[in-house]
């Protein structure tokens, strides 16, 4: 089942309010009119096209595939085959959420 914008945000919310993560909008956030912002300056479309650009091609490369593949398996089996501790269990999650994270963005940057 699909996400809806509401829900979204409502997660987004408690993240960023009650664990003091990071979410997407953080990094950029996307007004009302769909105007997007890096570090609170509105971006030009011609930079936003070149980082569309840059996003097709990091996402063809071999290198994403193992940054986010390697990493999220690792962190997986830490978690479940070799954790002792509640820390792991949390360290392998918060491993998972950065991943999650950097995906969020670049899929809210492809729109």
């Amino acid at each position: 089942m699909a996400k809806t914008k509401t829900r979204i945000e409502t997660e987004n919310g408690l993240l960023k309010n009650l664990l003091c993560a990071v979410v997407p909008e953080d990094i950029f956030l996307i007004d009302k009119s769909g105007k997007i912002y890096l570090g609170g300056y509105a971006i030009t479309d011609k930079e936003l096209k070149s980082l569309q650009e840059e996003i097709s091609y990091l996402e063809k490369t071999r290198i994403w595939g193992v940054l986010t593949n390697t990493i999220a398996n690792d962190a997986r089996q830490r978690m479940f085959e070799n954790a002792i501790s509640f820390d792991d269990m949390r360290a392998g999650k918060m491993t998972l959420y950065a991943i999650a994270l950097m995906k969020k963005v670049i899929n809210l940057i492809k729109k």
